[in-house]
């Protein structure tokens, strides 16, 4: 067993009781981010980042199948959103001008929109997700 798999355990999906209902992330505008993301994706359903966005069957197996890879699509996000975040912390520690306050405020938002809200979405898809499979497997 790896690191990663020690940090990204059963323990770390398991839904939190602060985000049992989904409302923090409501709050937080995802269901904006998410109809945003699938209306660029919807177009683009058959290239490679695109495909995964998608339910194409809607079996008990196939949804399973779903939250594994949001589950492989999170853990990608945090690992990248990490290495953003370190390297955000280097530039800050060595800000000289407003050209490198503008360029940390400028990488803070891509991180932000390209490896936050996904995490985000992805927790909020399983919430989601684990009330559909309650209910089928009762």
């Amino acid at each position: 067993m790896n690191i990663l798999d020690k940090i990204f355990d059963e323990k770390y999906y398991k839904i939190k009781h602060f985000e049992q209902d989904g409302k923090i992330y409501e709050y937080l505008g995802i269901k904006r981010f998410r109809k945003a993301l699938l209306h660029i994706a919807k177009d683009r359903k058959d290239e490679v980042p695109f495909k995964n966005y998608f339910l194409t069957e809607y079996s008990v197996n196939a949804i399973k199948k779903y939250e594994q890879m949001s589950r492989k699509s999170e853990k990608s996000h945090v690992i990248i959103a990490t290495v953003m975040l370190l390297y955000m912390v280097r530039i800050g520690v060595f800000i000289k001008d407003i050209f490198d306050v503008m360029f940390l405020l400028f990488f803070t938002l891509v991180n932000i929109i390209t490896n936050i809200y996904p995490i985000f979405l992805q927790r909020y898809n399983r919430i989601r997700i684990q009330k559909i499979l309650n209910k089928i497997e009762v």
